[in-house]
């Protein structure tokens, strides 16, 4: 019970009146990893078929990527088609001490994606973008499932999906998470000691 968990944010936000902050679906490099960070965003765009690659293609990407804070979430709008993430930004992604990237697209190099930071994908294809799509946008607002990500929103990952926390409830969010958290541990505890359901909620009200 020392760690954190996507529900207890999305429980938090349903509390607060946001009940549509959950983007579902993803596959994961790893299941048991977690993340939680500010989000930063990039826009992934398509060409009207295939063309050779171009140099400033990428660019954006790799130079935005390099320069985030560390801890940050990247966020990426991305592409059903082709990938945008494979191993050697996965390697700049550890470099830089990313805390997850979230990908609502494919990516690529699975079984080269097996360590920390977590990476959520719509699954996976060995297309490039490479000639067939290019960056459009960096730090710019996105959107996944209709949910619109800001730069700043707090990102929280795990194996159940991905809660976006718009930034100005932040605050609010945490604190109940932390309370919710306290509360959940000693519903643990009583449980472990055979408490009955009745004797529980007296305590807790679900």
């Amino acid at each position: 019970m020392d760690r954190f968990w996507t529900a207890l944010f999305s429980d938090a936000l349903d509390s607060l009146g946001y009940p549509n902050q959950v983007v579902s679906g993803f596959t994961m490099n790893d299941s048991s990893l977690f993340c939680m960070g500010e989000a930063h965003t990039l826009k992934v765009e398509a060409h009207n078929g295939y063309a050779p690659r171009k140099p400033d293609d990428l660019h954006l990407g790799l130079s935005y990527l390099c320069g985030l804070p560390v801890g940050s979430v990247l966020c990426v709008q991305g592409s059903s088609f082709f990938a945008y993430f494979g191993s050697l930004m996965y390697r700049l992604a550890q470099r830089t001490l990313l805390s997850g990237i979230v990908i609502d697209g494919l990516t690529r190099d699975s079984s080269l994606l097996s360590d920390s930071p977590p990476v959520f994908a719509r699954g996976y294809t060995p297309r490039d973008i490479g000639g067939r799509g290019r960056i459009v946008s960096a730090g710019e607002p996105i959107e996944m499932d209709g949910i619109k990500i800001n730069v700043g929103d707090l990102i929280v990952g795990d194996s159940d999906g991905v809660v976006v926390v718009p930034q100005s409830l932040k605050s609010k969010v945490i604190g109940f998470v932390l309370k919710e958290k306290e509360s959940e541990k000693d519903i643990m505890e009583r449980i472990d000691k055979g408490e009955g359901v009745l004797a529980i909620l007296k305590h807790h009200a679900f």
